[in-house]
């Protein structure tokens, strides 16, 4: 399946940090959703996890992450993911905004 594309934009309090440009890549094949991240910039002014990476880790938002939101058409629960340059990563689902089921 042909990947689509669309442009994001840093979270408002983190806009000045480096990044010139960021870019979602996705595609849906069976049940699976793929994402692929482009961002380009000054790396200087990214703030990079330290320590090895590959783990479930919550407040991943405290440093450097991707977010994606995921929902059906028409529904008012969604999933979130997070995803951190090392590998970490957070799976979140909610019945609305930001309202636990």
């Amino acid at each position: 399946m042909r990947a689509s594309s669309v442009q994001l934009k840093p979270h408002p309090s983190h806009a000045d940090h480096g990044v010139d440009s960021l870019t979602v890549f996705f595609s849906r094949r069976g049940t699976g959703l793929y994402l692929k991240f482009k961002i380009i910039g000054d790396p200087s002014g990214i703030l990079l996890p330290s320590e090895p990476g590959g783990n479930r880790r919550n407040e991943l938002w405290k440093q450097t992450c991707l977010e994606a939101f995921v929902r059906v058409d028409g529904a008012e629960g969604y999933l979130e993911f997070n995803f951190a340059p090392n590998g970490d990563w957070a799976a979140y689902e909610f019945d609305g905004y930001r309202r636990h089921g």
